[in-house]
């Protein structure tokens, strides 16, 4: 097959760096790297600040700039209107153009809350008759009436829409945008991380047990519950530790306050900061436990590194963390907010090896078998092939 990877958005802190967009933001280039390696014929196409070409894994990167005075002009909307970042308004004529021009057999457009440029690239899709494939990289519909009404017209013309769990399809559904049978049930994104291999880098976190949290400092990832479940857990494991890592742009904010008023958390609670994906492994590979107490995720790339790595992992039991752990077979979950069932699920594991490398083994068979970007390709495969040609004049159902 003959695929077309669309990316019609771009990180407008990036400037011109075509590059170091692949580098940034892997999914994409990796997803397209899997592809090509089962036989078939990828080329991704990005809405870029500058136009250039780019080659991942052998497959080649388009980027397709809009032009100043459309990027003034989108900045200007934006000023007014602030929707995401202002590439949200620059019209990607020229890059829907030329993904349809390279006669792919699908169009497959990564993110759904892209409205204007999603509608714009389905447009020329249909009007060459290429099925068109979506995949939900988060966000609700927008609740204007002119951007609902353009996003319904959209839709309209749009094969499948892929969503990590059904979950996240609902507030679609009810809003009469997408028909059940336009739903699929794919992964957003995996990685590439293993388990390190150089026991130096891997040095033990200290702690028994050591337990690590990577993410940014949002009030979604709910601290404070996991703050008093650790609070719980020293009671009982005083030599217990609680690593954070959190993202480059996050801002401590009060939360190391916080901790230092609680006198069990103070000398037990260590703050990280930012650290890259070597770091992360090696946090990974030298802890006990990974915990993650979110409130709600449309995916969740550290717990993805977490069962690729092999820490076994404790999550709130929401939706994204469901479907990551194959509804609770490679890791412990617990209800949202509730910090006892933390306290206890770390204790538990904790003290029992054996349970701990049941968790550690599963966990990298299920990534392995079910979250890989292998396996990922191969449930698109699988999607795509399922898709029929939209015959010239044929209206799209609904």
């Amino acid at each position: 097959m003959r695929i077309a990877l669309v990316v019609p958005y771009y990180d407008p802190r990036l400037g011109g760096d075509v590059a170091g967009a692949l580098w940034r933001f892997p999914t994409v280039p990796e997803l397209a790297g899997a592809l090509a390696a089962r036989g078939h014929s990828v080329a991704a196409f990005h809405l870029a600040r500058r136009s250039g070409t780019a080659t991942w894994a052998g497959v080649p990167h388009r980027f397709v700039a809009t032009g100043p005075l459309r990027r003034s002009v989108a900045r200007a909307v934006w000023r007014r209107v602030p929707r995401f970042g202002s590439p949200y308004f620059e019209p990607a004529v020229e890059l829907a153009a030329q993904a349809v021009a390279w006669r792919p057999d699908v169009v497959h457009v990564f993110g759904l809350t892209v409205d204007g440029n999603l509608a714009l690239v389905a447009r020329f899709a249909a009007a060459a008759g290429v099925p068109i494939v979506v995949h939900f990289h988060g966000g609700v519909p927008a609740e204007d009436r002119w951007t609902r009404t353009v996003l319904r017209a959209t839709l309209r013309r749009v094969a499948r829409v892929l969503f990590t769990e059904p979950e996240q399809a609902a507030p679609w559904r009810q809003a009469g945008l997408l028909r059940p049978e336009q739903i699929a049930i794919v992964t957003e994104t995996s990685t590439r991380m293993s388990p390190v291999r150089d026991p130096a880098s891997a040095a033990r976190l200290p702690g028994h047990p050591s337990c690590v949290a990577i993410g940014r400092l949002h009030p979604l990832k709910d601290y404070p519950t996991l703050f008093a479940a650790f609070a719980r857990v020293v009671q009982e494991l005083p030599e217990a530790r609680l690593h954070l890592f959190y993202g480059s742009e996050a801002n401590p904010c009060r939360l190391p306050v916080l901790v230092q008023a609680v006198p069990e958390l103070s000398k037990r609670v260590v703050f990280h900061g930012y650290t890259k994906s070597a770091g992360v492994a090696a946090a990974l590979g030298g802890a006990d436990i990974f915990v993650q107490a979110s409130r709600r995720e449309w995916s969740s790339l550290s717990v993805l590194e977490a069962l690729a790595v092999g820490c076994p992992a404790v999550l709130s039991d929401i939706p994204s963390f469901r479907a990551l752990s194959g509804d609770g077979r490679c890791a412990r979950l617990v209800a949202v907010g509730d910090a006892a069932a933390f306290a206890d699920a770390i204790i538990g594991l904790a003290r029992s090896p054996a349970a701990r490398a049941h968790l550690a083994a599963a966990g990298k068979g299920w990534f392995e078998s079910r979250l890989s970007f292998e396996a990922i390709a191969r449930d698109l495969e699988g999607v795509y092939r399922s898709l029929e040609p939209i015959t010239a004049g044929q209206r799209p159902a609904g």
